[in-house]
């Protein structure tokens, strides 16, 4: 099988893996305790809760607007500590800058298998 077919073909690991992802987003203000704001807690499990959807979608019927909306995803998380002002403190905003990259790069691979 050449690179480029294995590149093109959308493969069922990878919503899987979107689901898993938005869980541990979901969960990642938990994994530690740091005393965060509420709405640091609300913001993960929303956005958690959006990956998981979208990546129930693309099990469904994979479209464009879902890795779109999945990249936006990732990268909100990323700047989540920022607009939350925790950057400078504790783990959680490290697991949420590691965990919105790998959105980021999950869906950026959906993506290009689309072009």
């Amino acid at each position: 099988m050449s690179r480029k077919s294995v590149m093109r073909s959308h493969k069922t690991w990878e919503d899987y893996l979107g689901i898993a992802l938005g869980i541990a987003i979901g969960l990642s203000p938990w994994f530690h305790e740091e005393g965060l704001a509420g709405a640091v807690y609300t913001n993960a499990a929303v956005v958690g809760v959006v990956l998981l959807l979208l990546a129930q979608f693309e099990l469904i019927r994979s479209r464009r607007w879902e890795e779109v909306a999945e990249m936006a995803c990732g990268a909100w998380i990323i700047a989540s500590p920022f607009v939350f002002a925790y950057a400078r403190a504790g783990e959680t905003r490290v697991w949420q800058w590691l965990l919105g990259a790998a959105v980021v790069a999950l869906a950026a691979l959906e993506y290009r298998q689309r072009n």
